[in-house]
């Protein structure tokens, strides 16, 4: 109550915020996340035309949606009582979420070949190491020491993300057909006899390709069954 004069306010104080509604908010957009991932491996698998784009495209929304989500949940401030506003998830811990989230979105980018997770990955994890130094390091030092380490930051983060996207170099989507030279005619297999895992194709599909192969209908590259043809001469 505020005595003003011959007249008192009352001044309703706000409730204070529980750390539970933030962690829903980032348990929602990381469910939104998941979504879009499923929706990119669904569209990566298909054999339409543009699926790759579509698939980099939904992959890139679901990183995004990832970082930024739980980015918005653990750096947002609120009221905590006592007329302080502030932070409801301590910074390290905070942090240590958005980064976690970043080694997810790497791992998918490695298991999948998908190189569209990797930028959501080095965003999220720029954002938390800046937020880091400015919440413990620029408090403890001098401005200007802080913003030498921003620095080092953004440099480091992207030489390392740059050549972490190198190594990924794909998109996920099946590598072309090809013969190697020590194939067997009928045995060259395009990059879709495999699944998305790796797994080796079933017995039955394989048993089928080799009887295709003993026709001498299908499954020869075109180099191997004009040599077959003028042999068979």
């Amino acid at each position: 109550m505020i005595d003003a004069g011959a007249r008192s306010v009352d001044v309703m104080e706000p409730p204070v915020e529980s750390p539970a509604s933030v962690v829903l908010i980032g348990i929602g957009w990381g469910l939104t996340a998941i979504v879009l991932g499923v929706i990119g491996l669904r569209e990566s698998r298909s054999r339409m035309p543009g699926a790759e784009s579509r698939a980099a495209l939904t992959r890139f929304a679901a990183g995004m949606t990832a970082v930024l989500g739980t980015a918005s949940a653990v750096l947002s401030s609120r009221y905590l009582g006592a007329e302080q506003y502030g932070r409801l998830i301590p910074p390290f811990v905070g942090d240590a979420i958005l980064i976690a989230v970043s080694a997810v979105l790497l791992e998918r980018a490695f298991r999948r070949q998908a190189s569209a997770f990797v930028y959501p990955a080095a965003l999220g994890v720029i954002i938390g190491l800046s937020d880091l130094n400015g919440s413990y390091l620029a408090k403890a030092t001098s401005s200007e020491l802080a913003l030498l380490v921003e620095g080092a930051i953004l440099l480091a983060a992207g030489f390392a993300f740059d050549r972490l996207r190198r190594r990924v170099g794909g998109t996920g989507e099946p590598p072309p057909a090809r013969c190697p030279a020590d194939s067997r005619p009928g045995l060259c297999l395009s990059g879709s006899a495999r699944d998305g895992d790796g797994a080796p194709l079933q017995v039955a599909r394989l048993r089928r390709l080799s009887r295709r192969a003993g026709r001498g209908r299908r499954g020869l590259c075109p180099g191997r069954a004009r040599t077959a043809r003028r042999g068979s001469r």
